[in-house]
């Protein structure tokens, strides 16, 4: 019951853009890497504003599970997940 009131309270006070900036700049990007431009910087030595389709896609790719689709550690994985977000965004 408590978890469905803070929900509900979330979604009194923030848009959905927020939520998602929140997660963006707050969410754990593997190695220590608190948010996607510490990630950014992390895995392409470049500023967010710097990166191409492909490495934002990337990123996207470790937001949703730093701990499988990690690119040092599964290179092969991080790739295929990418180029699959890229075919779904692209259609």
């Amino acid at each position: 019951m408590t978890k469905l009131l803070y929900i509900l309270k979330v979604k009194l006070k923030f848009t959905p853009d927020e939520c998602l900036n929140f997660l963006l700049l707050n969410n754990n990007f593997g190695h220590g890497n608190k948010g996607i431009k510490e990630a950014s910087k992390f895995y392409f030595k470049k500023d967010i504003t710097q990166l191409n389709k492909k490495e934002i896609l990337v990123l996207l790719t470790v937001f949703k599970n730093p701990g499988l689709y990690d690119p040092i550690r599964n290179p092969e994985g991080v790739k295929n997940r990418a180029n699959l977000l890229e075919r779904v965004v692209n259609k």
